[in-house]
């Protein structure tokens, strides 16, 4: 009987320190598929993610910026384009990491695919775990995971009420950043596999009873959660988990100091074992040698000549790796509107003796003439390179 494929549904914005640490963590937790959508990042996260999915490690869908819910936007495209290739997702934040008690590789995705099995269950909903700084000021480049090993008791009322979810792709009705709908009548269990109850919603500050939602007023004892690092250290989230906005709120919506003190939970130590840490470094670096090797450590040089209403012309060429084919990636008003490789042949590029066969040129022709006030972006797909002029271009 073919194994269940239980995949990871994302959002991303600015998550460039983590990035490899989450997805590596979670290769070695058994989940088999990825897709991330990149919210507009500025910080290497976009490119990041696109020299990933070169490489076949993830699906990247690119989210513009909305004014809110662009959380739930991505989860519908996420799933829209999961369905017939993925059975079950579980949608979570990179700053969250699916764990089992046991720390032995894959047992996170086995432990869930037993519960899946069950032919009346949809869906499962596993409690947070959730990190306090554990007394860290400044960030430093070690692990996450490795990092932080202080955080909230399971007492009620604190954070760890929290669910995330697990769904079987085919079944959703909707999803949300807490827990799924589903469009039928399959169970939605718990992560022992338990009808879940003790559904609540907080309101002034205090837990009133809900028919349903993305919190309960318990903690399950289960060998499955999701370790959730709210604010890593002081000054991460004050330079970054702060300044970002958030996916649901807004990009200019401020989190603000409370924020921070809330979830700063430092009262069980949690700490992962030598050996786990061992294996998530080892695929770290092996991930960070293959990017090395890859468009995304290449050293490139190029020009967009034309940028008008009607299209782009330009020439990038790679002046340090093995890269031969580059793709151009063409935003219009933050939106992305598709992709042009490098081939045409370009004379004055042999010429100035930038390249050996000129064939660096590209061209993108709009769909439609661009209005008055649109703006185009060009990049490089993979790759942080930032074109000298006219890479970001208001057609007036």
């Amino acid at each position: 009987m073919k194994k269940l494929s239980i995949g990871i549904g994302a959002i991303f914005r600015d998550e460039f320190p983590y990035v490899l640490e989450w997805l590596v963590w979670h290769q070695l937790a058994g989940f088999d598929q990825f897709y991330v959508a990149d919210n507009a990042s500025s910080d290497g996260t976009t490119e990041l993610l696109e020299a990933l999915q070169e490489l076949g490690y993830v699906n990247v869908l690119y989210q513009p910026v909305v004014e809110k819910q662009a959380q739930l936007i991505a989860y519908e495209r996420i799933v829209a384009a999961a369905v017939g290739s993925c059975d079950a997702l579980m949608f979570i934040d990179a700053d969250e990491f699916v764990t089992h008690s046991s720390h032995k590789t894959g047992a996170e995705v086995k432990y869930l695919r037993e519960l899946l099995k069950q032919p009346d269950v949809g869906a499962i909903s596993l409690n947070w775990r959730v990190f306090g700084s554990s007394g860290h000021r400044k960030f430093t480049d070690a692990p996450v995971t490795e990092r932080f090993t202080q955080c909230a008791s399971d007492n009620p009322g604190n954070k760890n009420g929290h669910l995330k979810s697990v769904t079987l792709t085919r079944f959703v009705k909707s999803v949300g950043p807490h827990h799924s709908r589903l469009s039928s009548p399959l169970r939605w269990v718990d992560g022992n596999g338990n009808d879940l109850s003790d559904f609540i919603v907080i309101e002034n500050g205090r837990a009133e009873p809900a028919q349903r939602g993305g919190i309960i007023g318990h903690v399950v004892d289960s060998p499955v959660r999701v370790n959730h690092y709210a604010v890593k250290s002081f000054e991460e989230y004050s330079e970054k988990k702060r300044r970002r906005g958030s996916s649901m709120r807004g990009v200019d919506y401020d989190k603000g100091a409370g924020y921070f003190q809330a979830h700063d939970l430092n009262e069980c130590d949690w700490a992962v074992p030598p050996q786990r840490m061992t294996r998530l470094k080892a695929g770290i670096s092996k991930l960070r040698k293959a990017l090395a090797n890859s468009v995304f450590c290449a050293e490139l040089t190029g020009s967009v000549d034309i940028s008008n209403r009607h299209g782009i012309r330009g020439w990038v060429v790679c002046r340090k790796g093995s890269v031969e084919t580059l793709r151009l990636q063409v935003f219009v008003n933050g939106r992305f509107c598709g992709s042009a490789d490098t081939g045409f042949y370009r004379g004055d590029l042999i010429k100035a003796k930038i390249s050996s066969d000129g064939l660096g040129g590209f061209r993108w022709q709009h769909p439609q003439p661009l209005q008055q006030g649109d703006i185009v972006e060009v990049r490089v797909y993979g790759n942080r390179f930032v074109f000298p002029k006219r890479a970001r271009v208001v057609i007036d």
